[in-house]
């Protein structure tokens, strides 16, 4: 077993911080999953994360997509500011794959020679990583295939044997996404993860833009994103924006009776939750930056299982044209 390495909050942090983002999901119907990563994208950058420690892994078949009405632009809340500009093409496509996550954390020199951006961390660093898709107990999706469990709790384990890191903190969002961590996340291998449900409920979109005809943000990610761009992450512990997230999204008083609530889980060694945000999620107290977006209310909960239906019934609704209308039903 590796001793922890244990870091008191009022300690400046030393070392580099790297963040990884990830939407594993492809195709129109789960637009909200891309937009948000490429959101994180610009807070990580203006919260003061060196681009070159910043790598995305994105399907990119969004911003070009023919059912795009505005090409290029991509939002993350209703009529919004777009979010995709800037954002690098790190890996997409046939390049965003299992495989190529779990070798870009661990900072694979075959990647690196292929000039593929990887996680170049010592034991000084920490990294950050969040993950947004589809999930079912034990694993989460990625464009072509399964992210399971073992497989990544096994790379984790991997890299903080090999002096990878000091802290890694996993931020996932996902149906189901605690059963990603519960009983397989140890407590002594220096990883904490947050996820956006635990082993049984059901993950939660909203923001629905009738322009774009989709589901643009998600719960989790929309409260994330308004304390990540509003808060002092050098006095915020990553306890406290746990506390804040679990009582935000926490979607039983909009539900529908049967429906399954959502609320953010802790898992792993909790120690790491006393230091501050900015040790992970970028070094800048603040960011001057307009609120505007994330100040306009919550609209249109969905499950996340339940988008691809609601997405056909709300499009046969507001459409008048009687040939698309046919088409739509014929489609629902």
């Amino acid at each position: 077993m590796v001793s922890a390495v244990h870091f008191e909050p009022q300690q400046p942090f030393g070392g580099k911080a790297w963040v990884v983002l990830v939407a594993g999901s492809h195709g129109w119907g789960d637009y909200g999953f891309q937009a948000n990563i490429y959101h994180a994208y610009h807070i990580a950058v203006a919260r003061g994360v060196p681009k070159e420690n910043i790598i995305v892994f994105h399907y990119d078949d969004i911003a070009a997509n023919p059912s795009n009405p505005t090409p290029g632009v991509v939002v993350n809340t209703p009529n919004g500011t777009d979010v995709y500009a800037g954002v690098p093409k790190d890996y997409t496509g046939k390049d965003h794959t299992v495989k190529n996550f779990f070798a870009a954390l661990k900072g694979d020199q075959e990647l690196a020679k292929a000039d593929k951006k990887v996680v170049n961390s010592t034991l000084n660093d920490h990294i950050f990583v969040y993950f947004i898709d589809h999930g079912a107990p034990g694993y989460v999706l990625f464009p072509k295939e399964q992210m399971h469990n073992t497989d990544l709790i096994k790379t984790l384990t991997e890299m903080n044997a090999a002096k990878r890191f000091a802290k890694l903190v996993f931020y996932l969002e996902a149906c189901e996404s605690g059963s990603m961590f519960e009983k397989v996340l140890p407590n002594n291998i220096n990883v904490y993860g947050m996820t956006s449900t635990n082993s049984t409920e059901l993950g939660w979109n909203c923001c629905r833009d009738t322009k774009r005809q989709a589901w643009v943000s998600s719960y989790f990610g929309y409260y994330w994103y308004k304390n990540w761009q509003s808060t002092d992450f050098v006095k915020e512990t990553l306890q406290d924006q746990f506390e804040y997230l679990h009582n935000t999204t926490n979607q039983t008083g909009v539900m529908e009776p049967g429906q399954h609530a959502q609320h953010a889980h802790q898992w792993g060694d909790l120690s790491i939750t006393k230091l501050p945000a900015s040790q992970f999620q970028g070094p800048t107290p603040f960011i001057q930056v307009s609120n505007a977006d994330l100040d306009k209310p919550i609209c249109n909960p969905v499950n996340t299982r339940e988008m691809p239906v609601q997405m056909l019934e709300k499009n046969i609704e507001e459409t008048n044209d009687m040939h698309e209308k046919l088409r739509l039903t014929q489609e629902l």
